[in-house]
């Protein structure tokens, strides 16, 4: 779907820093969260306070996992005590959508509020349906965030399968990178406000239709066309936030990690080295294509 009327106000992940997460949060606050809930809402505070905005009229979160540890440990007490001892707190954390409402709490947000879980292009759906939203003039902003949560239950699935096939060819095979599980963090603001990066484009599809992703990405006329295959490059010189203190290559694994493909086309096009930036993924059995461009 293409859009005339949606801008990015600003976009920020965190990967592995360590933060500081009493700027957001009280100490009673920071006791009850998951440290990974805290990295959200960390994200998600700075991505509005950068655009200056105290409120978002909407939320909208992406997510392939959901918080994947609550889930994990509730499955286990449940395989040990069956229904006699278990504890409703880890339920209630599990579900896929404790990202978006923790959020709305936390912010004092009672807009609109949705979750979008659809494996790879979790975070496109969302960023699909924020922008619809403010094109057809409902929201005026939405706060679209990315939370993943992978732990080493995960290792060797097929999602690594999934990355390595859609990554290795890129690289000598003496020099594939690593992969490496890692939690997403990405929160980005979309607003009707002309801003610096304007969306001009966003495309989800299946494996039947893989062949539109070359022909989307010759149509788009962009100067700089993000892969999977860029992420370790990203990775290891980010300008943003340094977000390994090596420079060690590695591809960052989550159904989310497009999150840092789309922050660095929008540094890009701010730091005035593009001008049309196309964020082109594929992976297991869907694909994702977005296209920025300079706004006001």
């Amino acid at each position: 779907m293409k859009f005339s009327k949606v801008y990015i106000s600003s976009a920020i992940s965190h990967l592995d820093e360590q933060l500081d997460f009493g700027r957001y949060l009280t100490a009673g606050e920071r006791r009850r969260m998951s440290l990974y809930m805290r990295k959200a809402i960390y994200t998600a505070r700075e991505a509005l306070e950068s655009s200056g905005v105290e409120l978002p009229m909407g939320i909208i979160v992406g997510t392939g996992t959901g918080s994947l540890r609550h889930t994990l440990d509730f499955l286990k007490d449940m395989g040990e005590y069956g229904e006699t001892a278990l504890k409703p707190g880890l339920f209630m954390q599990s579900t896929h959508n404790t990202f978006a409402t923790t959020l709305a709490i936390h912010l004092g947000c009672h807009g609109f509020n949705s979750t979008h879980s659809h494996c790879a292009t979790s975070l496109e759906a969302a960023l699909l349906e924020a922008a619809m939203k403010i094109q057809q003039g409902n929201l005026s902003n939405v706060l679209v965030e990315a939370c993943d949560e992978m732990t080493s239950e995960m290792e060797g699935t097929f999602i690594f399968d999934n990355f390595r096939s859609a990554t290795a060819h890129l690289y000598p095979e003496s020099s594939v990178p690593a992969l490496r599980l890692t939690d997403t963090a990405f929160a980005t603001l979309l607003t009707s406000e002309p801003s610096d990066v304007q969306l001009l484009e966003i495309k989800i599809g299946n494996k039947n239709n893989f062949h539109l992703l070359d022909s989307l990405i010759t149509e788009s006329n962009a100067d700089t066309v993000l892969s999977l295959g860029d992420l370790p490059r990203i990775i290891a010189n980010k300008t943003i936030s340094e977000y390994v203190e090596s420079k060690e290559s590695f591809i960052p694994v989550s159904y989310t990690s497009s999150a840092y493909l789309i922050e660095e086309a929008c540094r890009l096009i701010r730091a005035g080295k593009s001008k049309r930036a196309a964020v082109a993924c594929k992976l297991a059995d869907s694909f994702s294509f977005m296209l920025l461009c300079c706004g006001s």
